[in-house]
Parts: structure tokens; C-alpha cells; sequence
């Protein structure tokens, strides 16, 4: 008789254990805290305006949908179009007044590259104040030229990705660096 309630008893302790382990596995806060760089994207980009582009969503434990995509992949895409070619056309395209000659600087972009290699939802992260106009030409040509790429990869197979683009500007010259990470 002492031996079955002490089964019991060492049964009901590994249970509520079992129970601790498991509560603490699903409630992500009480794993990784709200700070935790961990669960919490990177504070550099900005929310996605257009989710057409997206190929992957995932179900939440509340039943809703969310965006799936990564920043960082295995094998990180490569534009279609090669980017000194693109740099040439920056070049070409963009006209420059004599007091933006005279500055230097980088503009920062965002987009979304999808499992299909297709990109979209272009958007201006950073941007001086002086390179404002240069700026809004430049996501212009970005949406047309940059649209076909190579799909990320991650483990084998083709992922959504929101990538970085830099565009450095030096005295009129352009430098495409892209993705950035």
C-alpha cells in the first residue's frame, strides 16, 4: 500500500513537472523575454504594405494568418540583372542639381524577394533630407529593374525573404549593394 501511494505520489510529481515544462514551452515570454532578440524582427525594417507578394504564410496559435518570411538566408538571392548594369542606369537616369553633386551619403531600401524569385513592396527606409528627390528616382528605377530575381533558399528550398538594398551615393556616382546583411 505504501509503495502505491508512493508511485502516486512520484507520478503526480513528474506530471506537474511535465505540466511546468510544457506551459513554459508554449508561452514564448516566459522562454525568451519581450527585449529578447530572439523573437523580435529586426527593428530596421518597416511593416509590409503590399502582402500580394508573399508566398508563405503561416497560422498563428490564435487561428490568424501572419507573414512568414526570413532576413537572412542560406543562399541569399542575386538580381537578374547585373548590378553594375543597374548602377549604369542609375547613372544614366538620374539628373543631379549642383548642391547634390556635392554630397555624399546612402539611401536605404526594403523589399520583399518571394519564393518565386518576384519582388515587390519596395519602400525607402533611410533617406538624408538633402537626397530626398535623388531618393524617390532612384526606388523608381529599383521597382522596374530589380523586379526578377534568383529565389532565396533556406534548407533546400525556395523562401520569401525581406531584403535590404543600399545605394551609396558619392559625388554624383552610384554603388548598388544588394542584398544587404
Amino acid at each position: 500500500m505504501k509503495s502505491l501511494k508512493l508511485r502516486t505520489l512520484k507520478l503526480l510529481l513528474a506530471l506537474s513537472l511535465l505540466i511546468i515544462m510544457l506551459s513554459a514551452f508554449y508561452n514564448p515570454k516566459y522562454i525568451f523575454p519581450e527585449d529578447s532578440r530572439y523573437i523580435d524582427k529586426p527593428k530596421i525594417f518597416r511593416p509590409i504594405l503590399d502582402s500580394s507578394i508573399v508566398c508563405s504564410w503561416y497560422e498563428t496559435w490564435s487561428g490568424e494568418y501572419e507573414l512568414e518570411f526570413f532576413y537572412i538566408v542560406e543562399h541569399m538571392p542575386r538580381p537578374k540583372i547585373p548590378i553594375d548594369e543597374i548602377e549604369n542606369i542609375l547613372e544614366k537616369e538620374i539628373r543631379f542639381n549642383a548642391q547634390e553633386l556635392s554630397y555624399n551619403d546612402t539611401i536605404g531600401f526594403q523589399c520583399v524577394i518571394n519564393c518565386n524569385g518576384k519582388a515587390g513592396d519596395f519602400q525607402i527606409l533611410k533617406c538624408p533630407d538633402e537626397f530626398i528627390n535623388i531618393g524617390c528616382q532612384v526606388l523608381n528605377i529599383l521597382r522596374k529593374e530589380f523586379a526578377a530575381w534568383d529565389p532565396p533558399i533556406q534548407r533546400g528550398k525556395p523562401v520569401d525573404l525581406l531584403a535590404l538594398i543600399a545605394v551609396k551615393i558619392d559625388k554624383g556616382q552610384f554603388e548598388v549593394i544588394a542584398p544587404v546583411y
